[in-house]
C-alpha cells in the first residue's frame, strides 16, 4: 500500500482497478508518498498495516466487474506460463496445440469456462496445491476462507472487503453487505472509468494536495488494461500493452467476451460493486 503521512492518506491497491496508474502517479508527483508492504506486496490489504494507520484517509479504486474479469484473465495468461494459467483456471490443461488460443474465439471459449469458477470461487480441490496458489501470501488464505464462509457474492466484492476492512474475517462471517459502509477503512472511492478526475478532486478538495494534483493526474503511467494484441506481433498471444490513460477504454470490447448468461451471473454476484459504481455520492457515505 502507499502512504503519505504528511498529507494524511493511504492508497490500498486492489488488483486490476487502475492501481498501477494511481501508484506511479502518486509516487512520482506527490512528495512524501512511499510504498509500505509490511512484509508482503503492494496489493496487501489494510488489515496488514498497524492499527494507528487507521487515522490515514484511505483511497481505493474500483472497476466495473465485467471489465475487471476480462483484464484479470488476460493478465494471468500474459504474465505466467501456460501451466500457471491452467492452475488458476482450475480445470483441464490447455490443449497441446496452443495455436487454438491464437484465435479470439479460442480465448473467448476458455474465458467463458473459467469465469463461472472464479466468480463463485468454485475451483477444483487440487487447485489449492498448485504452485501459483500454494504460497505464504494472502491470496490463498482469503480465497479459501471466503469459499468456506460466504458464497453469495463474487470475487471482486470479496477483494474489496479483504483490502479495505480491517477485521475482514468477522465481516465475512457475521455482517451483511450493507454493513460495509460502517466497517470499511475506505474514505474515498476512485472509479476506474473516471480515475483521473476522481483522483484530482480527492487530492485537491479532500487532501489539500492541490499543488501536485494536476501533475499527478496527467501522469502517463503504464496502463495495464490487458489489451489483446495481434498474435503475430512480438510477444506472442498476450503482449505488453501500450501506454495510455486508464480512463480511455471501450466498455464494448469487454462485453464481447461474455454470453448473456455470464453477464447476468456477474451482475448478480457483484451487485454491491455496481451499487457503488452507480452511486455519484458514494464517498459521502464513507
Amino acid at each position: 500500500m502507499l502512504t503519505n503521512h504528511d498529507l494524511g492518506f493511504s492508497f490500498t491497491h486492489i488488483p486490476k482497478c487502475g492501481g498501477t496508474w494511481v501508484r506511479q502517479a502518486l509516487l512520482a508527483h506527490v512528495p512524501g508518498t512511499q510504498e509500505e508492504t509490511f512484509g508482503s506486496d503492494r496489493h496487501i490489504g489494510i488489515h496488514a498495516s498497524p492499527a494507528e494507520y487507521d487515522k490515514l484517509k484511505c483511497l481505493v479504486s474500483i472497476r466495473d466487474p465485467l471489465a475487471l474479469y476480462v483484464s484479470l484473465f488476460c493478465h494471468i495468461c500474459r504474465g505466467g506460463s501456460f501451466s500457471d494459467t491452467q492452475e488458476w483456471v482450475g480445470f483441464a490443461p490447455f490443449p497441446k496445440d496452443r495455436r487454438s488460443l491464437n484465435s479470439l474465439k479460442g480465448r473467448h471459449q476458455l474465458f467463458q469456462e473459467w469465469l463461472p469458477k472464479i466468480v463463485s470461487l468454485d475451483l477444483r480441490d487440487d487447485c489449492w496445491d498448485m504452485p501459483c496458489m500454494n504460497d505464504t501470501g494472502s491470496t490463498t488464505k482469503y480465497i479459501r476462507f471466503m469459499k468456506d464462509h460466504r458464497r453469495d457474492f463474487g470475487w471482486c466484492t470479496y477483494t474489496l472487503i479483504y483490502n479495505t476492512v480491517r477485521d475482514w474475517k468477522d465481516f465475512i462471517k457475521n455482517k451483511k453487505i450493507d454493513d460495509f459502509f460502517e466497517c470499511t477503512n475506505a474514505n474515498y472511492i476512485l472509479k476506474q472509468g473516471s480515475l483521473s478526475d476522481d483522483m484530482h478532486h480527492t487530492l485537491t478538495h479532500k487532501l489539500e494536495a492541490g499543488a501536485y494534483a494536476v501533475d499527478a493526474c496527467r501522469s502517463d503511467a503504464r496502463n495495464v488494461r490487458s489489451e489483446l494484441l495481434n498474435p503475430d506481433r512480438e510477444g506472442g498471444i498476450f503482449s505488453t500493452p501500450s501506454d495510455s490513460y486508464y480512463k480511455e477504454y471501450n466498455h464494448q470490447e469487454y462485453l464481447e467476451w461474455y454470453t448473456p448468461e455470464l453477464i447476468n451471473l456477474v451482475k448478480e454476484k457483484e451487485s454491491f460493486l455496481y451499487q457503488l459504481l452507480e452511486d455519484d455520492k458514494v464517498n459521502e457515505r464513507l
